[in-house]
């Protein structure tokens, strides 16, 4: 409504007679507890009326324009659908077939551990005294070094294990290997749990003849001397130098 002398204002009463659409658009609140409040807009009611038919004529056009359009189909979603986990226990058999795939024999479980003063000493049938008196007085020249310090048992079961492959490999024969004393055991102190195991590897090892814990200056009770067996090629190349050898006397 106009006043005279006034410009045309907002009108909350006409206002409130609107569509909500127009409202809306206009900014006028539409909550009961708000009809009464300004709007933000401050149209006039003719320009709110004008506008709305703009609205409605807009939306005519559009429906007689799509009236003959036919929708797009879409391909049918798939449900997804979540696979079972895995438990535990097919981990488990999982791990087992790995392990029993591999040519690794060694155990890893329940071997005792060692004082850390104990010393190692073994010799397998036929090894001459005094081959085994040089291996454990650290005469022999050691070929090559393994230090397990610090490694659990399932890390250094891999790792001795690997590296008798290598050195039988190479054909290689005095070895010497680092297990450690125990004292870095929290729980008992001077208890060598890996001198246990590698105690017992060693003796399950068929290439392995003799062994026997090392001297002071290579580690003592915290390391071992290891003495191989030939390898065929060894053992071939000791023969032609022993053929040679007596064909030179001759």
């Amino acid at each position: 409504r106009a006043i005279q002398g006034e410009e045309a204002g907002p009108c909350p009463e006409r206002n409130n007679l609107l569509p909500s659409k127009i409202q809306t658009y206009c900014g006028v609140p539409t909550s009961k507890s708000m009809r009464h409040a300004p709007t933000q807009r401050g149209c006039d009611y003719t320009t709110l009326v004008t506008n709305w038919n703009m609205i409605m004529q807009d939306d005519n056009l559009f429906a007689s324009e799509m009236g003959d359009v036919t929708p797009l189909k879409r391909d049918p979603r798939e449900r997804l659908i979540k696979t079972e986990t895995v438990d535990a226990s097919r981990r488990r058999q999982a791990a087992t077939q790995m392990t029993a795939r591999s040519d690794n024999f060694l155990s890893d479980d329940g071997v005792p551990p060692l004082d850390a003063w104990y010393v190692l000493d073994f010799k397998r049938p036929g090894i001459q005294n005094g081959v085994y008196r040089k291996l454990r007085l650290g005469q022999y020249e050691t070929e090559a070094r393994l230090d397990l310090h610090r490694y659990t048992v399932a890390e250094a079961r891999r790792e001795l294990w690997s590296f008798f492959k290598e050195a039988r490999r190479l054909g290689l024969r005095t070895l010497l290997i680092t297990h450690g004393k125990g004292f870095g055991n929290k729980e008992k102190s001077g208890s060598g749990v890996l001198k246990g195991y590698v105690n017992r590897w060693l003796q399950d090892i068929d290439d392995v003849q003799a062994f026997h814990s090392a001297q002071p200056q290579h580690g003592g009770t915290g390391s071992v001397y290891v003495l191989l067996r030939k390898s065929d090629a060894k053992k071939k190349e000791n023969r032609e130098l022993y053929t040679k050898g007596r064909q030179q006397d001759v």
